[in-house]
């Protein structure tokens, strides 16, 4: 699941690039090597990994001040998972269309659902990939922002979001087919998540019902963290679906000296008795780009560890 965290469409849609009105790009590339241990059969254990992604958008705003915009990404993976499958090809996924005004947005098409676009729900994650080990609802597969085209199931989705003096609410209803009249294997999907920062402060809550299409069954999550001086150190708690049990992560991360920074955390669930994760990642500001590194055991049993550059356009 791709982690693009929309807080605002303002904000996500524009990153890094023109604030006027008309067709703006921005976007990142990394490249690095990436190990797993338990790689699969017929797999190394060791490979190059690299994505480019372009983000393609287009906005005009009307005389009364409502913007309206687009936007569609092209993106290319190589190597980025060490196991059964691979993902090499340019592809373009579906656009994304909204109307802004003041702290309100209305976004429909290939949209994420509220907890994907939430603001704290991803800040465990460390190192040039972003392990997703520590995130304490994703074994649930909640829907998130599309990597791809649409296909034959033409998921469709509505996100609603208020952002506004440290509140940010965000409410989704993703359908997995639009053309069909009913689905007997699929529910859509409705969820709901709330941020809130203040000062030092943050916490976020989320609840999700049908994640991922199931036909039944519900997530949910809280987070808080605490910012001081240089330092960040927050919990996650999760319960999640499918019997999946719930989910607790502990995590941290500091500034150091001359640009270096540490990232951590622990994580466990409740599922059996050997289900703990931990990951440790570095990283080094180069001053337009950043050098990123991290180890991590998944509660899986398995070992992942990542080295690489990244950089923002």
């Amino acid at each position: 699941m791709k982690k693009i965290l929309l807080a605002t469409a303002a904000v996500a849609l524009t990153a890094g690039a023109a604030a006027a009105d008309g067709v703006s790009f921005s976007g990142y590339g990394r490249f690095g090597v990436v190990y797993n241990n338990k790689p699969g059969d017929g797999n190394k254990k060791a490979n190059i990994t690299s994505r480019f992604r372009l983000n393609i958008a287009a906005t005009k705003t009307t005389d009364s001040g409502v913007e309206f915009g687009a936007k569609f990404r092209i993106q290319g993976d190589q190597g980025t998972i060490v196991g059964s499958s691979r993902s090499q090809a340019m592809t373009n996924n579906a656009a994304t269309f909204w109307a802004k005004s003041g702290p309100f947005t209305l976004q429909v098409g290939n949209v994420s659902d509220a907890i994907d676009a939430d603001n704290v729900y991803y800040n465990g994650d460390l190192g040039l990939l972003g392990w997703g080990d520590q995130e304490v609802i994703a074994g649930t597969g909640f829907w998130g922002y599309g990597s791809s085209a649409y296909s034959n199931g033409n998921q469709v989705g509505v996100l609603a979001t208020y952002a506004a003096n440290g509140l940010t609410v965000n409410i989704s209803y993703v359908t997995p087919d639009q053309t069909l009249k009913s689905n007997p294997t699929q529910d859509d999907e409705k969820a709901i998540a709330i941020d809130y920062t203040m000062g030092a402060f943050a916490m976020g809550v989320g609840y999700v019902k049908n994640p991922g299409f199931a036909t039944d069954g519900s997530a949910s999550f809280a987070s808080f963290q605490y910012s001081f001086g240089k330092s960040t150190i927050g919990i996650q708690a999760g319960n999640k679906t499918a019997g999946l049990g719930n989910q607790y992560t502990l995590f941290g991360n500091t500034t150091l000296v001359n640009g270096i920074g540490l990232q951590a955390y622990v994580t466990k669930d409740n599922v059996d008795a050997d289900t703990t994760g931990y990951g440790l990642g570095m990283s080094y500001d180069l001053g337009g780009a950043t050098l990123l590194g991290s180890v991590a055991k998944l509660r899986d049993t398995s070992t992942q560890a990542d080295f690489g550059v990244k950089f923002s356009f």
